[in-house]
């Protein structure tokens, strides 16, 4: 299927004899793409077609994609409105192609040469998403797209709305706090659906663009589910969530909807109680219960904390106080060109309220 951009990363081995210009019918994939499991609801269904069209003799599109609307997910299963008749043009400067989204704003191109290409989407009064870090799954940045020389390059293409929420942010004095996230939650929130934030300013301030045509929630503050390592590691401490216009659950929440370009000023939010960050100090012992240098520790529940233990076999991992979580530890080692792992039991803990080290034990395959 698709390879991403700069061809960075291992590919899939060839097998012998085969010619990438003049490719057998299968299918050729990146290694990153992985495998997902063939359900009725998966683009497995439409791969299995074009490929047993392929088969029979039949031209494959060269190009696939979406458009689709910020922050809602494009791929492998559109969760958001579909965005019918965007125009999308393809570039290299050397050819340019143009085509129509269908009624689920899906498109393709079959007559794409190999190479790299800009991708412009055009739907008004939507916009091409100049914030979008692109489509982590297939590794494809949004507005550019790789063709590989046998199977076919796919894309997703975001736009968003010209319309914004404005405000500031303040403690539960009144004082204007900078650095805090302030985001959008969509009600009926997919699965895979992107939060669209932005951060305060020194002065408290906060602008949010590209504000959906559909219900939504305001929220400022942290939430728990986006805490990680690296952001408990840097920022000593975090407010808990609060929704507009007051408390921190949705039951007291306002539903928001926006116009197409339609903003919104003067919004309020006021924090209320302080998540204070912490560590848990665990121990990973091997099966003869001597300590295991080099094992993974992970964390679960509130974002995902990660550390190695050292020689005496412990290590510390951030957490925030009052919230709970889940550790293990793993191991895993090379042996006659297989890996092999050991993994321990998961453990269940509150952050501040446990006072005793864990400890971990590798005794077993670690669950997958």
């Amino acid at each position: 299927m698709t390879t991403s951009l700069d061809h960075s990363g291992n590919r899939k081995p060839i097998p012998p004899e085969f010619a990438p210009a003049a490719p057998p019918p299968v299918y050729y994939a990146a290694e990153c793409m992985g495998s997902r499991q063939a359900t009725p609801n998966s683009d497995f269904v439409q791969d299995l077609a074009m490929m047993r069209a392929y088969r029979d003799g039949a031209m494959l599109p060269r190009i696939l994609g979406h458009v689709y609307l910020r922050p809602f997910f494009g791929w492998p299963e559109l969760d958001g409105p579909a965005l019918a008749g965007a125009r999308v043009t393809i570039s290299n400067g050397v050819a340019t192609l143009t085509t129509i989204t269908d009624e689920s704003g899906a498109f393709s191109l079959r007559d794409a040469l190999t190479g790299d290409y800009a991708v412009q989407a055009d739907l008004p009064p939507y916009r091409m998403n100049s914030e979008s870090t692109g489509n982590t799954t297939t590794g494809v940045a949004n507005g550019s797209l790789h063709v590989p020389e046998a199977g076919c390059g796919y894309t997703d293409v975001q736009l968003a709305t010209t319309s914004a929420i404005q405000g500031v942010v303040r403690d539960p004095r009144g004082k204007r706090i900078p650095n805090v996230p302030v985001w959008i939650r969509v009600k009926e929130d997919a699965p895979g659906t992107h939060k669209v934030f932005a951060i305060t300013d020194r002065r408290g301030q906060f602008t949010i663009s590209g504000v959906p045509d559909t219900d939504v929630y305001l929220l400022a503050g942290v939430d728990p589910e986006m805490l990680s390592a690296g952001s408990t590691s840097t920022i000593e401490t975090h407010y808990g969530i609060v929704y507009y216009p007051r408390g921190s659950s949705v039951e007291g929440a306002s539903v928001l909807r926006l116009g197409l370009g339609e903003v919104r000023e003067s919004l309020v939010l006021r924090l209320e109680h302080p998540l204070q960050k912490s560590r848990i100090n665990v121990t990973v012992l091997n099966s003869d219960r001597r300590p295991q240098k080099g094992a993974d520790i992970s964390t679960y529940g509130a974002g995902l904390g990660y550390t190695k233990t050292d020689g005496r076999g412990r290590g510390s991992v951030p957490c925030v106080r009052g919230l709970r979580y889940e550790v293990d530890a793993r191991r895993q080692w090379q042996l006659g060109g297989k890996w092999e792992a050991l993994g321990s039991s998961r453990v269940s803990f509150v952050c501040g309220a446990d006072d005793i080290p864990i400890v971990l034990v590798l005794d077993h395959a670690p669950r997958r």
